[in-house]
C-alpha cells in the first residue's frame, strides 16, 4: 500500500508540473503575441506617419507653381532698367546737356525739363512727367518726377549720376529708391568711341502698385555695346547688355535672390528686353528661371523646378 502511494505521488507531482509548465507557456506565449501585436500596430503607426509626411511634401512640391514671385522681379528688373532708359533718352541730347536757357529744353511732349545751371556741372535736371498719366511711345503711363543730379555728361568716362524721385509712378506702380550710376568707361575727350560700361545701383528700392508692395536692391552693369556713332536723336540702333545680381522681397512676402546667368538685351527700338536668363532662388521653394527668348516681344519663359509656363512682360 505504501509503494502503491509513493507512486501515485509521484504521478500527480508529475501531471502538476506538466500543468503549471502548459499555463506558463500559454502566459507567455500571450505575452509575445501582445508585444508583437504592439509592435506591428506602433510600426504601422510610424509608417503611416512616414507615408503623410513624405505625401504632404509632394503635395507641396506640386502646389509650387505660385509665379508672383517671378512677375514681381522681372516687373522690378523693367521699371528700374525704364529709369535708366528715359535718362539715356534725354541726356544723350547735347542741346539739352550743355543748355544756355531753359526755352530748349520744353519738347518733350507732356514731359517737361528744368535744369538748375548752365554751361557748367555738375547740375540737377528735374524731369516731370506732369501730375497725371503721360503715355510714353512704349505704350507705358509715367507721371510724377525724377530728379537727376550728375556730374557731366552721361557718356562721360567717369560721370556719377544721383537719380531720386517724386511721387513717380510707371504703368500704375509707384517707384522709389536710392539709384546711382557711374560711367566706368566712356567716350575720351578726343571723342575716341569706345565701349561705354555703366555700373548701376538700386538700393532699398520700393515697388508699390494695386496688387501690394515689393522690395528691391540690385547692382547692375549696363555695357553699350553698338550705336554710339549715331547722333541723337537717332537711337533706335543703341543695344545694350545688362548683367548683374541682388535680392527683393516680392508682394506675398517671399524672401528672394537672383542672378543675371545670360546678359539681358535692351535696344531702343523694342518696348521689353529680348534676351537673356534670369536665374531666382526663393526661400523654401524651388528655384525660378526666367527666359526672355529671342525676339523683340512681351512674351517670356518661367520654368519652376521641371514645369514651364508662358509669363506676359508689362
Amino acid at each position: 500500500m505504501d509503494a502503491l502511494n509513493f507512486i501515485l505521488m509521484k504521478l500527480f507531482l508529475k501531471f502538476q508540473n506538466i500543468k503549471n509548465s502548459f499555463i506558463i507557456n500559454i502566459i507567455e506565449n500571450k505575452f509575445i503575441m501582445k508585444k508583437a501585436k504592439v509592435f506591428n500596430f506602433s510600426s504601422y503607426v510610424v509608417l503611416f506617419l512616414l507615408a503623410f509626411i513624405l505625401n504632404s511634401c509632394k503635395k507641396d512640391l506640386k502646389k509650387d507653381t505660385d509665379t508672383k514671385t517671378a512677375e514681381d522681379l522681372v516687373w522690378a528688373v523693367t521699371a528700374y532698367t525704364d529709369v535708366f532708359n528715359q535718362l539715356d533718352l534725354i541726356l544723350k541730347d547735347s542741346s539739352i546737356v550743355y543748355a544756355n536757357s531753359i526755352d530748349n529744353v520744353f519738347r518733350y511732349g507732356c514731359i517737361s525739363l528744368s535744369m538748375s545751371e548752365f554751361n557748367s556741372f555738375p547740375k540737377i535736371i528735374t524731369l516731370d512727367f506732369g501730375g497725371n498719366n503721360c503715355l510714353g511711345k512704349d505704350s507705358r503711363t509715367r507721371r510724377g518726377k525724377i530728379i537727376v543730379q550728375f556730374s557731366g555728361p552721361l557718356y562721360k568716362e567717369n560721370t556719377f549720376v544721383k537719380v531720386s524721385f517724386i511721387n513717380y509712378y510707371i504703368s500704375d506702380t509707384k517707384i522709389d529708391g536710392k539709384f546711382t550710376i557711374e560711367a566706368q568707361k566712356g567716350i575720351e575727350l578726343d571723342n575716341n568711341y569706345s565701349q561705354i560700361v555703366y555700373l548701376i545701383k538700386v538700393q532699398d528700392g520700393h515697388i508699390e502698385g494695386n496688387k501690394g508692395e515689393s522690395f528691391f536692391s540690385a547692382n547692375f552693369t549696363r555695357e553699350w555695346n553698338e550705336g554710339m556713332e549715331t547722333q541723337w536723336p537717332n537711337l533706335n540702333d543703341d543695344l545694350f547688355s545688362i548683367t548683374g545680381s541682388g535680392k527683393g522681397i516680392s508682394a506675398n512676402k517671399e524672401d528672394y535672390e537672383f542672378t543675371i546667368t545670360i546678359p539681358l538685351s535692351f535696344q531702343h527700338n523694342c518696348n521689353w528686353i529680348s534676351k537673356g536668363n534670369i536665374d531666382a532662388k526663393v526661400y523654401a521653394k524651388e528655384n525660378r528661371k526666367i527666359d526672355y527668348g529671342s525676339g523683340c516681344d512681351n512674351e517670356a519663359k518661367l520654368t519652376i523646378g521641371n514645369e514651364s509656363s508662358d509669363l506676359t512682360l508689362k
